[in-house]
């Protein structure tokens, strides 16, 4: 027999088994009346009745996550963790990505944001891959009493009273091992649906 994945957003109020039956006369199937749990609208407008504990574990309150300010992908996590497994899926809202996967060069970029190495599996090269250099502030070369300054090479180019301040930019580690800053993807690469993240 397959199994079957269901995902509904329903209407739902805390309603004890004896509210419930009072309200709709109907029979709750709770196993007294005073039961805890909640009255339960399906998009199909079908009333029902559900135990408290049942329907806290199998259903997460919209409304709470909204008011928390959940990311997609942070929603995408709680519904992993409510069906117990992962789901493997390329989000344009979330750019959320599995490891393992293959995806777009929108997405690799959203993986790079995050900090994550990037690879094509159509590189040739071993061990090749881009990563996002962060933004950086380094104090001019003559400031005295520290060690985190623009070191002598730089301030060759720069002066040595101007401070270092570096904007984002790509670099990539080569099939060389050499560490080569400003990588520029290609037409190739921004078409291609084969990046993955590097572990």
């Amino acid at each position: 027999m397959k199994q079957f994945i269901g995902i509904k957003k329903v209407k739902a109020e805390p309603m004890t088994a004896r509210e419930f039956e009072n309200a709709h006369g109907k029979k709750s199937n709770a196993d007294t009346l005073d039961d805890e749990g909640y009255r339960v609208i399906y998009p199909d407008d079908y009333v029902s009745w559900c135990p408290k504990e049942q329907f806290e574990e199998a259903n997460t309150y919209i409304g709470d996550l909204r008011g928390k300010d959940y990311s997609p992908a942070e929603l995408l996590n709680r519904i992993e963790e409510l069906l117990g497994c992962k789901i493997v899926t390329e989000c344009d809202s979330c750019g959320r990505v599995i490891d393992g996967e293959t995806f777009s060069f929108g997405s690799a970029i959203g993986e790079a944001k995050k900090g994550k190495k990037i690879t094509r599996k159509g590189w040739n090269g071993k061990g090749m891959f881009v990563v996002l250099m962060p933004s950086l502030y380094l104090p001019p070369y003559n400031t005295a009493d520290t060690a985190r300054k623009v070191n002598d090479r730089t301030a060759k180019h720069i002066g040595e009273d101007n401070p270092l301040d570096s904007q984002p930019y790509f670099a990539m580690f080569t099939a060389l091992k050499q560490w080569q800053p400003g990588w520029l993807a290609s037409q190739a690469d921004m078409l291609a649906d084969d990046w993955m993240i590097v572990e």
